[in-house]
């Protein structure tokens, strides 16, 4: 069993467009569920890690 799964996107440019990023993020919450249910597994905790084009980064963790 896994220690951690990750799922990751690229935007091929800079995006202000929440309605993008919005749903991106929902492309990335379903194919991690996907990949936990495939395995029979399930998350104790979950973080979402935002890096930005200037280096710098927000994360949020839920236990």
């Amino acid at each position: 069993m896994p220690s951690s799964a990750t799922v990751r996107h690229t935007f091929d440019r800079h995006t202000l467009d929440g309605a993008t990023v919005r749903a991106t993020l929902l492309e990335l919450v379903v194919q991690l569920g996907r990949g936990l249910r495939r395995r029979g597994q399930a998350a104790r905790a979950l973080t979402l890690t935002l890096r930005f084009a200037g280096g710098t980064s927000w994360e949020k963790r839920a236990a």
